[in-house]
Parts: C-alpha cells; sequence; structure tokens
C-alpha cells in the first residue's frame, strides 16, 4: 500500500505528535508498506529517505505554533499514494490536504488523526480559535473518510462541535515502545550521578513550554514542596516559547536553585531522564492523550495528573496515578510530597502504571488497527 503520511512536525523536532507519526512509519515501512511523509522543514529543507522537509515559516506564541507552508500543496500533487493520513494539532497541513483534494481530478481518501484538542485558551485566541474550528476545520473534518481521535471524550467533542457522523470516527489510543522505555535498561544510581541528583529528590516535567502545560502552577507549587521537603530537585525537559517566561517567574518566586531547565533532549536520552525520576508531574490545561505521560508510566515512574483529556478515562486514583484538578498549585504541592514521603504507595503506583502501558497500549495494536482504516477508506 502506497500511504503518505502528512505532518507539520517529525523527527528531529521532539514532541507527542513527532514521535507517534515517526514510529508509525516506521513500524509500517517494516511491512513493507510504501510509506512517504510531508512535513515542515524547521532543521532542514529536501527530500530524504521517503521524508519531504518544505521550506516553511513559523510563528510562534505562548499558546503554540503556526506554521506556513506555501509549498505543500506542490509537495502533495508529486508524491504518488494510495490513501492520506494527515495530523494535526498545527494548522494548514491537514487543511492542506483536503484543499489539494478539492482542486485535485483524483478524488483520494484521506484520514484525519485530531491528536489535539485545546480547551485552555481564553480570551482572543480562544475566540480566534472556536472560529477556525467552526468553518475550515469543521470542513476539513467533515470531509475526510475517517477522523481519528484517542480519547472518548474527543470522539463525543467531535460529534457534537464538528457535526461528524459516529461511524466516521475511530478512536485509536496512543503508543508506547515498551522496549525502549523499561526502567531495567537502567541502573539509577549510577544515572543519578551522572546527572549530579544523587542527593535529591527528583521531580520531574517533560514537555512543551506552553501555557496549555501549566507548568505556571508547577511553579507555584515548588515553595510549598520546599517547605515540607527542601531537598527535592524539579527538572523540566523540553523548549517553548515559555521557556524566558518560567525562568523569570521561578527567580521571582526564589526558587532557581531547586529548578533546572534542562532544554531540549534527544529522543534517545529521554528514557534514561524518566529513569531518574522519583515522582512524574503532568500540571497540563489541556490534553488530548500525552505521550510523555506512557512513556513516564511505561518507565515505572509514580505519576501524578491533571484530570484533562484521556486521564481520566484510562487511570485510577491512587492505583495507576494520582489524579488532580488542573490550575491547583496547592493540590499538587501536597501530592508531591505524598509520593516522595510514601514509597510504598510510590512504588505501587509505578509497578501498576506500567503494567497497564504494557497490556493496552502497545505499537503493535496500533499500526494492525490503522491498516485496517486505511484499506477500508480506499475500498
Amino acid at each position: 500500500m502506497r500511504i503518505l503520511q502528512v505532518t507539520s512536525g517529525y523527527p528531529p523536532i521532539l514532541g507527542g505528535v513527532e514521535y507517534s507519526v515517526f514510529e508509525l512509519v516506521r513500524r509500517l515501512r517494516r511491512l513493507d508498506h510504501d510509506v512517504r511523509v510531508v512535513t515542515a522543514g524547521l532543521t532542514e529543507i529536501g527530500l530524504r529517505d521517503g521524508v519531504w522537509r518544505l521550506p516553511t515559516l513559523k510563528i510562534e506564541r505562548s499558546w503554540g505554533d503556526v506554521l506556513f507552508c506555501p509549498s505543500i500543496l506542490t509537495a502533495l500533487r508529486k508524491t504518488p499514494f494510495d490513501v492520506v493520513h494527515a495530523h494535526t494539532p498545527r494548522k494548514l497541513f491537514a487543511e492542506a490536504v483536503a484543499f489539494y483534494r478539492l482542486l485535485s481530478k483524483k478524488k483520494f481518501p484521506y484520514i484525519v488523526s485530531v491528536r489535539l484538542i485545546n480547551t485552555s485558551l481564553t480570551g482572543f485566541p480562544a475566540a480566534l480559535a472556536n472560529a477556525y474550528h467552526s468553518t475550515i476545520e469543521r470542513a476539513v473534518l467533515q470531509n475526510a473518510k475517517y477522523v481519528i481521535v484517542q480519547t472518548k471524550a474527543n470522539k463525543q467533542y467531535a460529534i457534537h462541535n464538528y457535526g461528524i457522523s459516529p461511524e466516521k470516527i475511530e478512536i485509536l489510543p496512543n503508543a508506547v515502545d515498551t522496549e525502549l522505555y523499561d526502567p531495567s535498561r537502567f541502573r539509577r544510581e549510577e544515572t543519578r550521578r551522572k546527572y549530579s541528583v544523587e542527593d535529591n529528590r527528583v521531580a520531574l516535567f517533560v514537555g512543551r513550554l506552553t501555557t496549555q502545560k501549566g507548568l505556571t502552577y508547577l511553579l507555584h507549587a515548588i515553595p510549598l514542596v520546599k517547605r515540607a521537603l527542601p531537598d527535592v530537585k524539579f527538572l523540566v525537559v523540553g523548549e517553548g516559547p515559555e521557556e524566558e517566561p518560567l525562568k523569570r517567574e521561578a527567580a521571582r518566586l526564589g526558587i532557581s536553585s531547586h529548578i533546572v531547565f534542562v532544554g531540549k533532549v534527544s529522543h534517545e536520552s529521554i528514557a534514561e531522564i524518566y529513569s531518574i525520576a522519583d515522582v512524574f508531574v503532568l500540571p497540563s490545561l489541556s490534553e488530548s492523550f500525552s505521550n510523555v505521560m506512557l512513556e513516564a508510566m511505561a518507565m515505572q515512574c509514580p505519576s501524578i495528573i491533571t484530570k484533562v483529556g484521556v486521564a481520566s478515562e484510562i487511570l485510577e486514583d491512587h492505583k495507576t496515578a494520582v489524579l488532580i484538578e488542573p490550575r491547583e498549585s496547592e493540590e499538587l504541592a501536597s501530592k508531591i510530597v505524598e509520593l516522595l514521603t510514601d514509597r510504598a504507595l510510590a512504588n505501587d503506583l509505578g509497578f501498576e502504571a506500567r503494567e497497564l502501558v504494557r497490556k493496552n497500549y502497545s505499537w503493535e495494536s496500533i499500526v494492525k488497527q490503522s491498516l485496517s482504516l486505511y484499506e477500508k477508506a480506499i475500498n
């Protein structure tokens, strides 16, 4: 089968969508499918190994990024395919697929994965997003052969807000490589010495530094944690438009010595970072199906997750994770202290989390379901 994946981000760009598409492409190619990728050329431009990176203008804001890529229609015209699988959240890529289909003589089938429905926006960005969703995005999704979402809640959102028939919507969760993300691969104490945290308890965040991730609320929790546990070190892994504002806020709160902004970390090193964490924290205001949540769980990290996106659907409070309300710094601080002091609870959470991931979120299952959907779209 000739499959074209259209995505705004692709490694070496790091992120949940980028990782998911890369793994899907890699595993489809292992099964001898002809898989091409069209993506934004944010680090390089050109065609190599079936990946076409296009000249792209990136406009970065605190609430996310917008990418402008005029040459994408040319790339679609020159790439052979039987079916297109387009991935959001960044705009103007899935939309380009729909526009090209409208202009093309070949009325090919396309599928859209809606990987993020951001409900944390307020004010003008929210009004702009709502206008966009109700016009352009609605048309893109209604004309797709199928729409893929990661959660039951997002399926209901798509039905009610985009007017999509339930029969066109498929729920495919994200997946994680449990062989790569395996705590038994690492010698914990040696790795902690490598990162100079052998004398500290470690709380870890991994993700894009945007307002959607709720990191301001984590920063305001740190002074409360520090009063109870002065030895805790907070590691923030990732990059994004909020990095400098967050550093300034950390300085204002007097917690700069307790937090390390690690920056961008290679995909190969992420698992190693998880291996040194005593607790993983994801204080997001909005999520769909977080890859970093699955990675942390696969690495047996006891995790504190806000009740957004899929978390309340698949996790059980104080069994597979600790679930909290978003925007609640005091609750977040108390749960961090709880997991860092109750090691029996933390160990039980980590074990149950990894078992859940191994059972329900394997790549083998997701690839099989994706191929079935491609075949249905073509036929």
